[in-house]
């Protein structure tokens, strides 16, 4: 894994979403007829789990203190309109199962153990939708898409860990299956600063419109 950089603090964040929006945007479009419209949307938050998102995990990502609290404003305001929510959980029940993964890592997640819960910073609700997942793609032999087809979802909303591996190929899925996506620049995070500009710059070129969280509350609150 390369190595971690706290590259997105809750000192810096207003100052890298500026950064970010405009060095995406003098590059590619930003698609503005795309709009998010909630009531057809789902929020997946992605992998916020102990091992990335706490700092005794086995691979934490610094910049996750940040969004963690980030996480929690933009939950807050979806959960007050009783908008679906999913949560992903990355684990694996032995090496076996590992697949592709376990040739380019020596650690994995054991299902069983505290790396794999999701952190106390999210509580989860009864309608919750909880998803194991076992690869980068949260659509990948999971029920996510036969959830998101019940609740007549049209939108998805990205968001955790890591933004260049999980959220990214979930993020293409998503688009490839015919959801829209939309994809806030403060909603995720990965190991650097470098990685994690180039995947949203992957991810506005083709396959979602990019937001941010303030934005996204604000159009909560208009509802």
């Amino acid at each position: 894994m390369v190595k971690t950089a706290n590259y997105f603090t809750l000192q810096n964040q207003d100052q890298k979403i500026k950064e970010w929006k405009e060095t995406i945007f003098s590059q590619v479009r930003d698609r503005k007829h795309l709009k998010l419209q909630p009531p057809k949307a789902a929020l997946l938050v992605v992998d916020m789990i102990n091992y990335f998102a706490s700092p005794k995990g086995g691979a934490w990502l610094p910049a996750t203190t940040a969004l963690v609290q980030n996480l929690q404003l933009l939950l807050a305001a979806w959960r007050a309109h009783r908008l679906p929510v999913v949560f992903t959980r990355h684990c694996h029940h032995n090496r076996e199962e590992t697949g592709m993964l376990g040739k380019f890592y020596r650690d994995y997640i054991s299902c069983g153990g505290y790396s794999a819960r999701i952190i106390d910073e999210f509580p989860l609700f009864p309608e919750d939708k909880v998803i194991r997942k076992t690869t980068y793609d949260a659509f990948y032999q999971t029920e996510l898409r036969e959830f998101l087809e019940e609740k007549k979802v049209k939108q998805v909303l990205v968001t955790g860990v890591m933004t260049n591996l999980c959220c990214e190929t979930t993020a293409r899925n998503a688009f490839v299956k015919g959801f829209e996506v939309y994809f806030p620049v403060d909603g995720s995070c990965t190991a650097s600063e470098n990685l994690h500009l180039a995947s949203l710059l992957n991810l506005a070129s083709g396959f979602a419109r990019l937001t941010d969280i303030g934005e996204v509350v604000n159009c909560l609150n208009r509802l």
